[in-house]
Order: structure tokens, then sequence, then C-alpha cells
């Protein structure tokens, strides 16, 4: 007999920004995407697992340019150390952030993936 999965301990939100999800060139079916996973976040909040945003800095000139309307992340996010944004230059989450550390230093051992972009 299998045990039962571990409960997730943290929520993986990538790349959810304003330019992938409300731009000109929206993920197909976005308003589904952002309902999906705002539900995931609000059950992740009230679990008290870890929430943490992947945020893509986008070279010069893309949607996701620094600092435009587009690099935005679309969904609020509640401060605090349950809830953090990490910003990353590269499409795997991993390379070059501390994603893999914050992870650690929380013991997390179950997590779940969502966002726009989750393929990477």
């Amino acid at each position: 007999m299998n045990p039962l999965p571990a409960p997730v301990q943290a929520l993986i939100v990538v790349d959810l920004q304003s330019a992938f999800v409300a731009g000109d060139h929206p993920v197909p079916d976005a308003a589904r995407v952002l309902d999906r996973v705002g539900g995931l976040v609000r059950r992740a909040r009230a679990a008290g697992a870890l929430v943490v945003h992947l945020q893509n800095d986008g070279p010069a000139g893309e949607p996701d340019e620094p600092h435009t309307p587009g690099w935005e992340l679309h969904l609020p996010v509640h401060g605090g150390p349950a809830e953090r944004v990490i910003r990353k230059s590269e499409d795997d989450g991993f390379e070059g952030t501390s994603l893999a550390e914050t992870l650690t230093a929380a013991g997390v051992g179950a997590l779940a993936v969502c966002g726009v972009m989750s393929e990477m």
C-alpha cells in the first residue's frame, strides 16, 4: 500500500506577469488561468504554505522588461516570510536565483507549480 503524498508545503507561481495574462498577447484562456492560479494562491496562503512568485526580467524592449507595466506581477503579493518574490533572468527559475535556497531553508519537501511558462 502506498502512503499518502505529503501535503504541499510551497506553491511556486511562475511568471504570472501582466504582459502574459492581460497584455497585447496573453496566453490562451488567460482569464481561466488567472482564476485557477488565484484560487491556488488563496488556498496556499490559508494553509500556511510558502508562496513564491517567480518574476521574469525580460530583455530591453520585451513585454516583460523590468519596471514596465507588463513586467508587473498580476496578482497582489502578500509580504512577509510566507510569501516571496524571486526575480529571474533565465527560463529556469533555479538558475542564478535563490529559489533552491529559499525552499531548502523553509524545509519544503512537497511543492506545487503553477502559472504561465511553467513548463520551463
